[in-house]
């Protein structure tokens, strides 16, 4: 008798169905540090939940995965794809700061393993080096003061709150000012949805807009 032979899923379509072909790392601690960094960002970000329920979940594990194999090739390549991510992901709805913040929890779970650093390891560097370049192009002391100032507003609110709204939000206007066209509508617009917040969260949250918006170059 002829047994069939047994289907394997492949560690990508395990983490994720819907996140089409894509590397994951081969080596298994890679890959546990990986989900354990995507995990850490899915609970610092209730937005991601809030917005994007069960498969934004999916893909922070999947989008973890392909992040982590970045660390194995060549700095320019590195910080190519990186870029690429961000232009994808911004117009979207996912702020800059929410990849930034990724790959520093990245970056501290592979600083555990105590290996060497490797060339795309200076790709993540070298990409979060280019968003405080860009963030001081917009006077951070009057952003992060507008900020500041929103998100104290936005606490006193009545209904939904979601945390780090106002820092989103701000992220997602410097990135429009960096040329990333329909990042700020993307993440203004749902942040402004009257079916979810309450008029005084969204009056703060156009208020904080039109803060940044005055806003001069440093």
């Amino acid at each position: 008798m002829i047994e069939e032979p047994v289907a394997v899923e492949s560690p990508l379509a395990a983490i994720n169905r819907d996140a089409g072909q894509h590397t994951v790392p081969s080596d298994p601690e890679e890959l546990a540090l990986a989900l354990r960094a995507a995990a850490r960002a899915w609970q610092m970000f209730p937005y991601l939940h809030l917005r994007f329920g069960e498969r934004g979940e999916r893909f922070t594990h999947s989008d973890s995965c392909w992040l982590v194999t970045l660390n194995s090739r060549p700095t320019a390549e590195a910080l190519a794809e990186l870029d690429w991510l961000r232009r994808v992901l911004v117009p979207r709805g996912l702020p800059t700061m929410l990849l930034e913040a990724h790959l520093r929890l990245i970056q501290a779970e592979f600083a555990l393993l105590s290996r060497p650093a490797t060339p795309g390891a200076q790709g993540y560097d070298a990409f979060l080096r280019r968003g405080d370049a860009e963030r001081a192009r917009w006077n951070p002391a009057v952003v992060g003061g507008a900020v500041d100032r929103a998100d104290a507003a936005l606490r006193r609110t009545t209904g939904l709150h979601v945390p780090s709204a106002a820092a989103l939000v701000a992220s997602a206007w410097e990135d429009e000012r960096s040329g990333i066209a329909g990042g700020l509508a993307a993440t203004r617009t749902w942040f402004t949805d009257g079916g979810r917040f309450s008029p005084e969260w969204i009056h703060t949250v156009q208020d904080l807009v039109a803060a940044l918006d005055a806003i001069e170059f440093a």
